[in-house]
């Protein structure tokens, strides 16, 4: 399937309108846009662009989903390593501490 076809099938899908209404509203035969969405016709720039320029909200929503949902687990990521991280200070500082033995504070009474 080419960059184009794939672009109007997405934007067919997000829609959310049948084929025979989105072939309507941008001025192709159903059988033209199913043969588009199955890989057997040929979108044109124009009819991509135009597609691309009706349907933009639809399209922008469905790439801000993807990229949300990527960005959502790369955060998630971040904060399960910012957690063991702080679980390795601790346990560094604690170690440190058992090694150290009392401080010369307390060694002197304070």
């Amino acid at each position: 399937m080419t960059k184009n076809n794939k672009v109007i099938a997405d934007a067919l899908k997000s829609s959310g309108l049948k084929q025979i209404e989105f072939a309507e509203r941008i001025g192709v035969s159903r059988s033209h846009l199913s043969a588009i969405c199955l890989g057997q016709g040929k979108a044109s720039d124009q009819l991509t662009e135009l597609v691309t320029m009706k349907f933009a909200t639809v399209i922008k929503t469905e790439n801000d989903k993807e990229e949300e949902a990527m960005y959502r687990q790369k955060f998630e990521d971040a904060q399960q390593r910012i957690i063991q991280l702080l679980d390795e200070i601790a346990a560094l500082k604690e170690s440190v501490v058992k090694k150290a033995g009392p401080t010369r504070k307390s060694q002197n009474g304070g």
